[in-house]
C-alpha cells in the first residue's frame, strides 16, 4: 500500500460540535510528526444542525478550527457524511485522502476499528486535557455557564459571531 520513501499522511476525524482544546492540542501533535494532516469534519447525513448534539453546520466547524490553528502549513480539511455501515465510512473516505502512508490518530475505539479493518495503521493521541468534552461544553453554553476557558479562541470568536444558541 506505501513504502518507506512515502509522505506520513495523519488523519484526524471527529464531530467537533465545537472545536475545543483537546482537539486542538490532537492536531498540533498530529502535524508535529506528519507530513500532511488531514482533519475529517463528520456529519451526520444531510448536515443539518436541527439537534441539541450537532448544533454546528461544517462551515461553521470548519472557521472554528481554522480559526483556531491559524494557518499551519500541510492541513487540510475534509467533509465526510456519516453513512450506514463503517465499511461505506471508510470507503467515502478513502476517496478524499491522497497514496501514502495514512495514519489514522484516535482515541476512540470505533474509529480505530473501522480504520484498522481497511488495513491502515492508527495511533492513538496523548490526552492533554482529560476532562473536556463538546458534550460538556454545549452543557456550559445551554446553562449559560462559563465555557470560554474550554476551548481555543477561534471556536469562542465563532460561536460569539454566530449566535448559535443550542
Amino acid at each position: 500500500m506505501w513504502n518507506a520513501n512515502d509522505d506520513m499522511i495523519g488523519v484526524y476525524a471527529g464531530r467537533f460540535q465545537p472545536f475545543h482544546l483537546g482537539h486542538l492540542s490532537a492536531i498540533k501533535h498530529i502535524t508535529s510528526i506528519c507530513d500532511e494532516t488531514y482533519v475529517l469534519i463528520c456529519s451526520k447525513k444531510g448536515d443539518s444542525p436541527t439537534d441539541d448534539r450537532n448544533p454546528f453546520s461544517y462551515e461553521e466547524r470548519e472557521q472554528m478550527i481554522k480559526r483556531s490553528m491559524g494557518l499551519p502549513q500541510l492541513v487540510h480539511y475534509r467533509h465526510v457524511c456519516d453513512q450506514d455501515n463503517d465499511q461505506e465510512w471508510t470507503r467515502v473516505i478513502e476517496g478524499t485522502l491522497p497514496k501514502g502512508r495514512i495514519i489514522s490518530f484516535s482515541n476512540n475505539p470505533h474509529t480505530t476499528t473501522a480504520f484498522k479493518a481497511h488495513g491502515y495503521e492508527t495511533r492513538s493521541l496523548p490526552i492533554v486535557y482529560d476532562n473536556i468534552s463538546a458534550t460538556i461544553i454545549r452543557k456550559h453554553i445551554i446553562r449559560n455557564e462559563p465555557w470560554k476557558h474550554l476551548v481555543p479562541a477561534g471556536t469562542f470568536d465563532t460561536i460569539t459571531e454566530i449566535q448559535t444558541i443550542i
